[in-house]
């Protein structure tokens, strides 16, 4: 029987329902090949003994793949929708992978997003200048890009998503009815992952797109697992790297207050000399699950920048709010009490130092990352375990 979130659809009308809902953007398969209409798969009264196979997604799989057979069904019509199924299409559009068709054939276009649009988010873009503005600012699984266009073409446009650090990583099919050997290799060498000719076979289309696309998730995976730290669970320095120019990128085309910071645990080397090197890992691991714990927004970014050494920034946050979450951070890390050798502290602590700046177009998020470095090292000279600020007016703020 099929089930709705775990639980089992007990009566006819909710039987009802849930077929006429699921029917828009479920996979139904009959006793025949060729897949019927919607309104055929969800009809008012079904035959008696019509079998159906359901699948429905929604980030997760709520029912997939089970038979149920309709052994009747009421004799006037399904209720209409509205029940917890009635926006599952929106959620389920939110949790497919997104797909950017560049073409500037309405007609072209349209007949890929129709092969497509039952299994991906499709967004069409008829110009080069359009297709790479929205590569830049939204997320993307793949790009099909045709090549031959007015003004910008395809091969012109491939380089400059290639030159991109947002854009570079996007996988890239051509499509194109240039049928020389040349061209084809020209566009790989470019950084195309694939090329497919016109007049296109439908099955080769959603074949070499499905390709490619678990091809990226599995590429997405294996970088994750890179740029993760292993002792904290938190990004490491090659994932802050990275990310750190496109959240800066991002802020300055907001125009929003960008907060970074760097800070560390004091006197570290006497720890690890007192207690060991396990010892010293575990107080790495508990700071970081302890700031991390204060840096959950999706505006938020921390990072293990080097031993016992981290990295984080805000964005949106003024800098006298951003200096008092930070204060915050501190003292929640102090309230660990962590034993430290009681020679230089009672307790384990951190020393914190960050700036707050509305990025211009023209300024570095390195220059910035050094004046947080130069605000950590103020705060190691006036006593450690404390929180130095620069704001927007490079006034500097300090905890008492």
């Amino acid at each position: 029987m099929p089930k709705k979130g775990g639980r089992s659809l007990q009566s006819y009308e909710e039987k009802c329902r849930f077929f006429r809902e699921a029917s828009h953007f479920s996979s139904f398969s009959k006793d025949f090949h060729e897949k019927p209409p919607a309104a055929a798969l969800c009809p008012h009264r079904p035959p008696p003994g019509q079998k159906f196979f359901v699948e429905i997604f929604a980030g997760k799989i709520l029912y997939s793949a089970r038979k149920w057979r309709i052994l009747s069904l009421p004799e006037k019509g399904a209720p209409p929708g509205g029940g917890p199924l009635h926006h599952l299409t929106r959620r389920v559009k939110q949790h497919m992978e997104k797909i950017l068709i560049i073409d500037d054939s309405p007609l072209q276009a349209a007949q890929l997003q129709a092969i497509l649009k039952g299994s991906y988010d499709i967004t069409i873009s008829q110009t080069a200048e359009d297709g790479l503005r929205r590569a830049s600012t939204e997320t993307f699984s793949l790009i099909l890009l045709d090549v031959v266009m007015p003004g910008m073409d395809g091969f012109t446009l491939l380089k400059k998503l290639q030159e991109e650090i947002i854009t570079q990583s996007i996988p890239v099919i051509l499509i194109t009815s240039l049928s020389d050997i040349e061209d084809e290799q020209y566009g790989l060498t470019l950084g195309a992952v694939d090329y497919i000719t016109k007049p296109f076979s439908p099955l080769i289309v959603e074949a070499r797109v499905n390709t490619h696309i678990k091809l990226y998730n599995y590429r997405k995976q294996v970088e994750l697992q890179s740029r993760t730290d292993q002792l904290t669970g938190i990004a490491n320095r090659r994932q802050h790297d990275h990310y750190s120019v496109v959240k800066w990128s991002e802020a300055a085309r907001l125009q929003v207050p960008f907060s970074v910071c760097m800070f560390d645990i004091d006197h570290f080397k006497v720890f690890n000399d007192t207690f060991g090197h396990p010892a010293g890992d575990r107080a790495i691991a508990a700071v970081a699950k302890t700031a991390a714990s204060y840096l959950q927004r999706t505006t938020d970014f921390m990072a293990r920048y080097g031993g016992e050494e981290f990295v984080a920034f805000l964005m949106g946050d003024r800098s006298d709010q951003a200096f008092a979450h930070l204060k915050k951070i501190r003292q929640a890390i102090e309230d660990l009490h962590i034993p430290h050798d009681p020679s230089v502290s009672k307790w384990v602590t951190v020393s914190i130092g960050g700036v707050t700046v509305v990025p211009r177009s023209d300024s570095s998020y390195a220059s910035y990352l050094k004046i947080a470095d130069t605000m950590l090292y103020d705060a190691k000279k006036f006593g450690r375990n404390r929180v130095v600020w620069a704001d927007e007016k490079a006034k500097q703020l300090l905890e008492k």
